[in-house]
């Protein structure tokens, strides 16, 4: 299925500051191979540090591709306050590259859909954002799809309120505006829900829960035999060799549960609770 809107008209735009450094390289990997053009700009603290730990491996996933990125050092910036959670720098701070689009994500999603095809409808409606409200809350989700320069600039004030959650940031933004309640979103909202796009490989979560209960991190076969099928590339592995050692751990998790679930037969995995879209070979 052909995207409405071309990749090298979306930026992606996450934080990954502390411990989520780890994480850069892939991101970029799984993200600009299902959007080759695209650009991606990260949130990074240590500037010569991350350059150290990523940049060949960044450099090489850029090469093969045909994608940008951008490593923004927060510490560059004039910050007004310090705001409570550093993940709320993402709705703070402006990006220094342009696209007619921006989707700001989780950089522990390990992305395996294609955004724009995802999004189709959105970009036929005219919205100025597509994102859902968490019910009962004054929460705007983490994964936030929007057109540039109705998004920035930000409102100076979105300052005052730093020392809420950075999805509440991003509601007030909104809020700011007089712009949560669009004409046509909430029907929009009704067919697109929330796609994940990917495996949320979160150190916060476990890979399989009962999700009513608590979130996990999405696993399903069609997303593990793709993850393996670019994996298994010579060129890819290559690259990976090449990654820092923690970004390679975090990978290591994921070709051990598809390992894993392999071994199981139909049987095991029923017994275990998998439901039939997780199972490996029964998507």
């Amino acid at each position: 299925m052909r995207a409405v809107v071309d990749s090298k008209n979306l930026l992606f735009y996450t934080g990954a500051t502390n411990f989520f450094h780890n994480y850069l390289p892939l991101y970029f990997l799984f993200g600009s191979l299902e959007h080759p053009g695209a650009s991606f700009e990260f949130l990074v603290r240590d500037l010569p540090r991350m350059q150290a730990l990523h940049g060949e491996s960044l450099d090489e996933i850029a090469a093969l591709s045909g994608s940008v990125y951008y490593l923004h050092d927060v510490a560059t910036r004039e910050c007004r306050k310090t705001p409570l959670m550093e993940n709320s720098y993402r709705f703070l701070l402006q990006p220094f590259l342009r696209s007619e689009y921006i989707y700001i994500g989780d950089i522990d999603i390990l992305l395996t859909e294609n955004i724009l095809n995802k999004h189709r409808a959105y970009f036929s409606s005219g919205l100025p954002f597509y994102n859902l409200i968490r019910p009962g809350s004054k929460r705007l989700t983490g994964l936030h799809l929007a057109r540039y320069d109705d998004l920035y600039p930000l409102h100076e004030a979105l300052w005052d309120y730093c020392g809420l959650n950075d999805e509440e940031i991003l509601y007030k933004h909104y809020e700011l505006r007089n712009a949560l309640h669009c004409p046509g979103l909430e029907v929009l909202q009704g067919k697109l829900a929330r796609p994940n796009c990917g495996i949320h490989v979160s150190i916060n979560r476990l890979p399989f829960s009962e999700k009513m209960e608590a979130p996990d991190w999405g696993v399903n076969a069609d997303y593990l035999g793709k993850i393996m099928s670019i994996l298994s590339d010579d060129r890819v592995r290559s690259i990976v060799k090449k990654m820092y050692i923690g970004s390679r751990r975090l990978l290591m998790n994921v070709a051990a549960i598809s390992l894993g679930l392999s071994s199981f037969d139909r049987s095991d995995q029923l017994l275990y609770g998998l439901k039939k879209k997780e199972i490996v070979g029964d998507s």
